[in-house]
């Protein structure tokens, strides 16, 4: 929503050279981007999250994949507090589990 405001919407570098200096230099590139993947969760009920890959060429290229889910339970995943319940929805907690397990393996 916010970056809507610019001429030109520019994605993050990722994975960032902070990231990748961290990792042996053994491990591929291909290997750490498939490891670290730019996974855009959001709720369509949340007002502040979004599909980032359609607001430009450069997140389309960048973000692995947008991931909707449902977040918060009876009384919240309908409405705009699904914004405070990704951190306990087990939608967003296992697949990013996964991942940074997955990431972990390659240090």
């Amino acid at each position: 929503m916010f970056s809507l405001a610019y001429d030109k919407i520019v994605s993050i570098e990722f994975p960032p050279k902070a990231l990748v200096q961290h990792f042996p230099n053994k491990t591929a590139a291909a290997k750490l981007r498939k490891a670290a993947q730019w996974l855009n969760f959001y709720d369509p009920d949340d007002v502040l999250g979004y599909p980032l890959q359609p607001l430009s060429e450069s997140y389309a290229k960048t973000v692995s994949e947008d991931k909707p889910i449902n977040a918060g339970g009876m009384f919240s995943s309908w409405n705009p507090l699904s914004h405070s319940e990704y951190w306990t929805d087990n939608d967003f907690t296992k697949p990013v589990a996964t991942m940074l397990s997955n990431l972990l393996r390659l240090l």
